[in-house]
């Protein structure tokens, strides 16, 4: 039961390595509830994850199961040449930064 919850909880966390709540019983009921004793580390073909108060440990391979989202393509703008109005406000931007400092 306790593994099944990590893996759900293990599956909503993103690559890296994190410090959740451990879901186990004896975590559960004990004086200090708030800290976060359960290492997790996520990588591309899963997770591997241990308790350091109550020493569950184990490991989740979603390798295969794991859906792969596309990262959208940024679509690079034409660059068009500076006009001299433009040219005339930077210049006078400029100066009253300077002006300020």
């Amino acid at each position: 039961m306790e593994n099944v919850q990590i893996n759900v909880m293990v599956r909503n966390l993103g690559v890296g390595q994190h410090k959740i709540h451990c879901p186990s019983f004896e975590c559960r009921d004990r004086k200090k509830k708030n800290l976060r004793t359960l290492s997790v580390k996520v990588d591309h073909d899963g997770a591997v994850y241990y308790c350091h108060h109550c020493s569950l440990s184990g490991s989740d391979n979603y390798k295969e199961e794991r859906e792969v989202t596309p990262m959208s393509v940024v679509k690079q703008l034409d660059e068009k040449p500076l006009t001299n109005n433009g040219l005339d406000w930077l210049v006078s931007a400029k100066r009253q930064r300077v002006k300020s400092v």
